[in-house]
């Protein structure tokens, strides 16, 4: 069978990813209303298995699934587990602790055994931004903080819908090393709810939802295409 291009690929990803924001969104307004983690801890686990079945053929360029795309779902089944399992606010920060150690772990292990493809890629992606959901909605559900956090934790997800309605040439975002520094920084600070710390602490996760979220504010407008939008209105007006 021939390949199939990286950019057909990336467009099929996309809309995934689209479809899973839109399935996410919805249950996360159920999780909240419910108070109850189940609804996205059902929509997680039926996503991404319908995703890895339905992206089989471009799993590793060998078309195994591979030791870093296995690291990937482990991870995902550590966070579901996080999540569904009745266990301590300090067991759930040495969790998510742990399973935040091993990301990047994927990577190297894609570029080790040559196993690199857009499908692990997406995956990791994927999964670190569920990631930041889940506990972001475990710190509101069980440590009492404001609803507001869980903000954070659908940036991802309003991207991937704002991609597919402005339908931006490129079909995946510009990824910067300040846009990953940000993303290790909110993941430590959504952990600090679930450690013994003095609630002034508490301004350290602001900080980082507050950057956060103006971190996505580019990248709303690149998925909108509102720079060249923009420019097309001057020069119709000039």
């Amino acid at each position: 069978m021939a390949p199939v291009a990286s950019s057909t690929v990336n467009a099929r990803l996309a809309r995934w990813a689209a479809l899973h924001a839109g399935l996410l969104l919805a249950c996360t307004a159920a999780a909240l209303a419910w108070s109850a983690l189940w609804p996205v801890v059902i929509a997680g686990t039926i996503s991404f298995g319908g995703f890895v079945g339905a992206f089989r053929q471009h799993w590793t360029p060998a078309g195994t699934f591979g030791a870093a795309n296995t690291l990937t779902a482990c991870r995902l089944g550590g966070l579901l587990a996080l999540a569904l399992w009745p266990m301590s606010a300090l067991w759930i920060a040495g969790g998510a602790a742990a399973l935040l150690l091993l990301d990047g772990a994927d990577g190297w292990l894609a570029r080790r055994f040559d196993q690199a493809s857009d499908f692990g890629a997406f995956f990791d992606k994927e999964v670190d931004a569920f990631a930041l959901l889940v506990l972001c909605l475990l710190a509101v559900q069980h440590q009492g903080i404001a609803p507001l956090l869980v903000t954070a934790g659908l940036l991802r997800y309003v991207f991937a819908v704002l991609m597919h309605l402005g339908n931006p040439p490129a079909r995946t975002e510009p990824r910067t090393n300040a846009a990953r520094y940000l993303y290790v920084f909110m993941m430590g600070a959504v952990l600090l709810p679930f450690l013994p710390l003095p609630a002034w602490t508490q301004v350290v996760l602001w900080t980082a939802v507050a950057g956060l979220v103006a971190s996505f504010f580019p990248y709303f407008a690149w998925a909108l295409r509102l720079p060249q939008r923009l420019a097309g209105l001057r020069r119709a007006l000039s």
